[in-house]
């Protein structure tokens, strides 16, 4: 086996398994606000979606869904067997661990995108015609800005997952302390969160958290541009894979009591 059957593979295991049914039900949630938005919230001069949208899938789907699926990829895999499967074929321990990473990645962008599709049409259901350019651009949009999250973040979950022993329980520690409270802070310490630089790839008329705290106040947030916000991404995701690359070679997959070894 390659990198691209074992990540194949990898993906078909995940469709399969239960925990995906209940976080396909966590992924509904966005379009099941909106709906509940549009039939019971009074009107308002701006739009709530545009506010509220960014928040669900930057700051919510794209850590809770790699966290749940790519932090226990490697270890689902070695109780399983499958593991052991896979090393006894011409792959060697980096595709393995690799082909695993990049699996997990297509159900997750899947389920944002059907997510997203679904929040979209609960949106413009009655007040126009569902899938006009201007809904296209805004989809993809935040889709292609989602799908970048869900890559950086199932990179980290893995490694996560090949580092500690119990990478659900530091991963929701890390998610609360640096997305959702360093995150919300203006200044220095929003910087700490990647979901930070996902924002900064979002344009207006979408209204991330940056675009709010520069509504405040001045001078007390310094602004996240595009720019920065790739290069970090793309420097965080260079330095995940470079460490997969180094621990992948040093992991013993015949026992899971070896993870933090």
């Amino acid at each position: 086996m390659n990198l691209l059957p074992i990540a194949a593979f990898t993906a078909r295991r995940i469709v399969s398994r239960r925990k995906t049914l209940v976080l396909a039900l966590l992924a509904a949630a966005p379009p099941l606000f909106v709906i509940v938005v549009r039939r019971f919230a009074p009107p308002r001069a701006l739009d709530p979606f545009f506010e509220t949208i960014p928040l669900f899938y930057l700051v919510f789907l794209c850590q809770i869904l790699p966290l749940f699926f790519a932090g226990s990829v490697v270890r689902d895999a070695v109780e399983d067997r499958t593991a052991s499967f896979v090393l006894t074929t011409p792959s060697s321990r980096t595709a393995f661990v690799f082909g695993a990473w990049l699996g997990v990645v297509p159900p997750i962008v899947v389920m944002i995108a059907t997510s997203a599709a679904c929040t979209f049409a609960a949106w413009r259901a009655g007040t126009g015609p569902i899938g006009g350019p201007e809904d296209l651009v805004l989809f993809g949009r935040l889709s292609a800005t989602a799908a970048v999250g869900a890559l950086v973040y199932s990179a980290l979950f893995t490694l996560l997952g090949l580092v500690v022993k119990w990478p659900t329980v530091v991963g929701i520690l890390y998610y609360g302390i640096f997305e959702l409270f360093l995150g919300f802070i203006p200044g220095a310490p929003r910087r700490l969160a990647l979901s930070s630089y996902l924002e900064a790839l979002l344009e207006p008329p979408f209204r991330t958290r940056a675009q709010l705290i520069a509504e405040g106040p001045a001078g007390i947030d310094v602004p996240i541009t595009p720019g920065d916000a790739r290069f970090v991404l793309a420097g965080v995701l260079l330095a995940a894979s470079v460490a997969l690359y180094f621990r992948s070679r040093t992991r013993d997959f015949t026992d899971e009591t070896a993870t933090a070894r």
